[in-house]
């Protein structure tokens, strides 16, 4: 824990394109992401989360910092679908952050 906290964040640059999710160097496409959804608390938390296809449901989380998430939701209602349901972050990323271990 000790070594974890004294790390830096990784930081990538993320970009939405007409073909898919830029995050660092990897293209996810759209048809490799089951679905998205945004948490946005003012001055708590904002967030995008997206679920990859596959067996193993990878969720990937993304800081949102002092983008608009409404520009984003409308954007990638174009290509796929927002889990409506899901309207807070996941348990382990709120026991993260409140314990500010990330």
């Amino acid at each position: 824990v000790y070594i974890h906290d004294r790390q830096q964040p990784l930081e990538l640059n993320v970009a939405l394109t007409d073909v898919g999710v830029v995050i660092g160097k990897r293209l996810y496409r759209y048809h490799e992401l089951e679905r998205f959804w945004i948490v946005y608390e003012p001055g708590e938390v904002k967030v995008i989360y997206f679920i990859l296809n596959g067996l193993v449901r990878q969720r990937i989380a993304v800081p949102l910092a002092d983008t608009d998430p409404r520009a984003i939701r409308q954007f990638l209602g174009q290509f796929m679908t927002e889990n409506t349901d899901e309207e807070e972050e996941p348990l382990t990323d709120k026991l993260t952050r409140l314990l500010k271990i990330q």
